[in-house]
């Protein structure tokens, strides 16, 4: 196996050239494998052995054809046909049966040696998305009918790309006559494909347990069900399944409210109870009160009834609700398909109530949390709730769930009675929520994935104000969708106008959800307010939201062709709307599995039942992508639209506390458990199943790492006074940008109030506000902080610079005082030479000219010659050294006034000019000597410049 990288190609891929039988990858390359009970050197062999089975050669030939090597046995076989021609036939008739054979039997060869040689699978899989093309020179069938040094200089003077040679291979038509049909190149890709798509179906699917019956556990060989990691509670569109929802049903002719009600009727017909308190326990509405009524009755009796029947007939009460449950579930054919769509997972009855036995007194979240234990699987859980196992203290608390349990084994009794009448399990599952039609959201959807939580301006709970069509106005778009789903269940006025006094949408959703926990309306009603009505109230009230505020339709435009995804933890209430896991979590399991934007798309479309275990169906996200879909074809641009001017991470409500968010619980952003709850989801679980006893996997410590709770300080909290050394420099310097800064603080909320004197903050206004409305004041106070922030470091940075040019003039200073000194030196040892001739005068300038001046002494665009000074050092000379003051019509003549000036950026300074090199050095003239013109004016003496104020000629 040689790979074979293709510097000619425009794009960077590989093609991986195989040898012949003795390459590892060559279907020829000897490793036996058994099979039937025969044992065979290579997959040529079994291939070539089959074929000759299936004519009817005798099993002598066949051995005979398993005792030839590996580079013979194609010749050998066509000989044996040849020589045993079945009647009828001739060489002709069988070449498409026998080439037909070849591949099919070569194919299975493969995958028989692919499961017992390791060397084969891990070569196989090392060419990862490679091409693979067989260099067999004796054979143009199943390889390019070329050598491989041969192939490689055929693609080299040919120019020939990766492009081009898939193309070929899969046209026949269009393929070079040089170049063969490279039919095991193609069949060890299949091969590769294959076990690729099964090792990621294993990873997505669910894992399963068998656990014994109820019904049957005292029998001496009890029946089983399966169960997966899946956990369902009969909470939403599954609470008709409950034996505490009122769903009629007619039993041996006879009509029941519930289960409840058909249990204790019995009960009451056994103890021969009057017809008076048998209307007490039909009359009553609640399934479960109905427990408690027959209590009260039960205890008025008092001494009528003895207490040893009493407890003989109770006893009976579990095997009148296993019947009753029995004909509820084949009674309605909608319940039994809703049992079935369940699949394996382990169904838990959550109903608050007081029947320890037939719920599992506990919420669905505690039993999701099991599941992240790397010991707890759903077996254990099970054998709990059937006092198989001890429970432990800390779980005494769990119900024995004899309800959940029941219905799983109904369930699987239903797939039994399914595949033996060949009927197939899917048709009957029940899809929870209309399908998206829309195909070309799929077709055009990138690799780019969105994440959002119920905290983005995309969820309706964003308190973005809605008009609806007859003019009222709502205060978010989940308002409209509860108003909606109130009227259709048909809530009275009082109820709907509580709900509407609701002053966040998530208030108006804990609300609507204690409505719907009193009303029990008939299961069609139900289902097709969650499969339909439902979905069109959210689209509705969506849709309206980004027609009237152009910024938020904007930013779902901005999205582009991305996949959008909801990010919540999953509810059985709410499977269908959410992915059920966290951002960060849903990443990590994409990579994981490996799965792009559509095949993560095809899997939430699926049926819960077909998904990965707490996997949602993602159905928000599908709802704005066809509404992007919408005004896309209207012809809505983003660029016509204006900005909402938040950070992208305020857009989408990234790592927010809501991810943990339950629909009908009051919700704390400020909770510690929203930022450290761990619950089962896919990434949980495929860590799970990866984990090594011995070693901990990575994936098991990211599927196990926990938000950082955010540090909360109390409002009013005295803060700490500044360190000794700071007090004074804070107390003369920051006092105007502290109440700068109090000021900006206290500016959102006096906003509130109008425009007066800014108040302090008041912590029973903040108590007041939402969640939303905090974020939004917090952000903008951040965002003021940052902005002083960086007003702040800008200061700092000018003083640097300013202390920087500073130190730089006084070290110019310091170094024009020393060269001063050094020529009063100098001059001192002049006067002690003895005189010489002097140096003819030069013209002296005490100033350059300038202006026209300038141009007539030295030409226009001539730069002046530099003013030409003694060799020698005149005593009388001023004592400013070589560094002259220029007059400057911009300088003050206050002393104090010059010190404010900004300092100049460079310093020109102009010494003496040095006796030429070519010359003789001359001496110093005498005192006698020639003096040069008088100035007009003595220059300043350096002890009158200021700090930072050098300037030159």
């Amino acid at each position: 196996m040689t790979p074979a990288t293709l510097a000619d190609s425009a794009v960077d891929e590989r093609v991986v050239v195989i040898g012949n039988e003795t390459d590892i990858l060559h279907s020829g390359y000897t490793h036996a494998f058994s099979e039937g009970g025969r044992r065979y050197p290579s997959a040529d062999h079994y291939a070539h052995a089959m074929t000759l089975r299936r004519l009817g050669l005798d099993d002598a030939l066949v051995l005979e054809l398993l005792a030839t090597p590996s580079s013979d046995v194609t010749f050998k076989a066509m000989q044996l046909v040849r020589d045993n021609m079945p009647a009828g036939h001739d060489m002709d008739s069988l070449a498409s049966y026998l080439a037909a054979s070849r591949d099919a039997f070569t194919m299975q060869g493969l995958r028989l040696r692919f499961k017992v040689d390791s060397g084969f699978e891990r070569a196989l899989m090392e060419t990862a998305d490679a091409l693979l093309v067989v260099c067999d020179d004796r054979d143009s069938e199943f390889g390019v009918g070329m050598g491989e040094q041969a192939f490689l200089e055929w693609m080299r003077s040919e120019a020939i790309t990766c492009d081009m040679l898939g193309y070929w291979l899969r046209n026949d038509r269009a393929r070079p006559p040089t170049m063969g049909k490279n039919k095991l190149g193609m069949l060890l890709m299949w091969l590769r494909h294959e076990v690729r798509a099964d090792f990621k179906r294993q990873r997505l699917s669910a894992k399963t347990a068998v656990v014994d019956d109820i019904s049957s556990s005292d029998s001496s060989t009890p029946a089983q069900m399966t169960v997966s990691e899946m956990i369902v509670a009969l909470d939403g569109v599954f609470r008709p399944l409950s034996n505490f929802y009122a769903v009629p049903t007619e039993i041996k002719g006879e009509r029941y409210r519930s289960v409840e009600h058909y249990a204790y009727q019995r009960l009451f017909e056994a103890l021969d109870l009057d017809e008076k308190m048998m209307e007490k326990l039909k009359t009553t509405v609640e399934p479960s009160q109905v427990w408690r009524v027959a209590e009260k009755v039960l205890q008025g009796l008092g001494d009528k009834i003895e207490e040893g029947s009493l407890e003989q007939k109770m006893a009976k009460l579990d095997r009148w609700r296993m019947t009753a449950m029995k004909y509820k579930i084949n009674v309605h054919p909608l319940l039994k398909r809703l049992l079935l769509t369940t699949g394996d997972a382990l169904i838990v009855e959550t109903a608050n109530v007081d029947e320890l036995q037939w719920s599992i007194a506990t919420d669905e979240k505690e039993i999701q949390h099991l599941l992240t234990k790397s010991y707890i699987g759903p077996d254990r859980i099970v054998n709990w709730m059937t006092k198989s196992n001890k429970l432990p203290r800390a779980l005494s608390h769990i119900g024995a769930n004899k309800t959940g349990l029941y219905l799983m084994e109904l369930r699987g009794k239903l797939r039994r009675t399914a595949q033996e009448r060949g009927e197939t399990p899917d048709t009957a599952l029940l899809p929870l929520v209309a399908p998206c039609t829309n195909n070309a959201i799929k077709t055009m959807m990138t690799q780019h994935m969105i994440c959002f939580t119920a905290e983005s301006v995309f969820h309706p709970l964003y308190p973005a104000e809605v008009k609806t069509p007859d003019g009222r106005r709502m205060p978010t778009p989940m308002h409209w969708i509860c108003e909606q789903g109130a009227k259709y269940f048909g809530c009275s006025e009082s109820d709907i106008t509580w709900l509407m006094e609701a002053t966040s949408g998530r208030e108006a959703a804990i609300r609507y959800g204690e409505m719907m926990l009193d009303r029990q309306p008939a299961f069609e009603k139900l289902y097709q307010w969650e499969y339909n009505e439902r979905l069109a109230a959210v689209k509705l009230a969506l849709r309206t939201v980004f027609e009237q505020h152009p910024p938020l339709l904007r930013v779902l435009l901005d999205t582009g062709d991305s996949l959008l995804v909801y990010c919540q933890r999953f509810s059985s209430r709410d499977s269908e709307w959410a992915i059920g896991m966290r951002e960060r979590d849903l990443r990590i399991w994409c990579a994981e599995v490996d799965v792009d934007t559509k095949e993560l798309m095809d899997l939430c479309a699926r049926a819960l039942a077909d998904r990965p275990p707490f996997l949602g169906g993602n159905r928000l996200g599908v709802v704005l992508m066809e509404l992007r879909r919408e005004f896309v074809l209207k012809g809505v641009f983003p660029q016509q639209l204006p900005e909402l001017n938040i950070s992208n991470d305020a857009i989408l409500g990234t790592d927010s506390p809501t991810e943990n968010w339950d629909p009908l619980e009051v919700f704390d952003p400020l909770s510690v458990d929203n930022y450290i709850a761990l619950w089962a989801n896919p990434l949980l679980l495929l860590a799970k199943h990866t984990l090594n006893a011995k070693e901990p996997s990575e994936l098991w410590a990211l599927a196990n790492t926990v938000k950082t709770a955010p540090h909360l300080v109390p409002i009013g909290e005295p803060t700490a006074p500044p360190p000794p050394i700071l007090q004074p420099s804070l107390a003369t310097q920051s006092t105007a940008a502290s109440d700068e800064f109090n000021q900006q603080m206290k500016a959102p909320l006096a906003a509130t109030n109008g425009p007066q004197t800014p108040a302090p903050i008041d912590p029973t206004q903040l108590d007041a506000m939402d969640l939303v409305e905090l974020r939004t004041l917090f952000m903008t106070m951040v965002s003021r902080v940052r902005d002083l922030v960086v007003s702040t470091r800008t200061q700092q940075n000018e003083m640097d610079y300013l202390r920087s040019e500073i130190e730089r003039v006084r070290r110019n200073r310091r170094e024009l005082e020393e060269r001063r000194r050094k020529r009063r030196e100098a001059d001192t040892f002049a006067d002690q030479q003895p005189p010489t001739m002097p140096h003819p005068p030069a013209p002296q300038f005490d100033r350059l000219p300038s202006g026209a001046d300038r141009n007539r002494m030295f030409g226009s665009g001539a730069a002046p010659p530099p003013p030409s000074m003694p060799n020698t050092w005149r005593p009388d000379r001023p004592s400013s050294g070589d560094v002259r003051q220029r007059a400057s019509p911009s300088r003050p003549a206050n002393g104090d006034a010059r010190k404010a000036q900004p300092v100049a950026t460079s310093t020109t300074v102009i010494s003496s000019s040095p006796a030429p090199q070519n010359q003789p050095s001359r001496q110093a003239p005498s005192k006698s000597a020639v003096a040069p013109p008088p100035r007009a004016s003595s220059p300043a003496s350096v002890g009158e410049l200021s700090d930072g104020e050098i300037v030159s000629d």
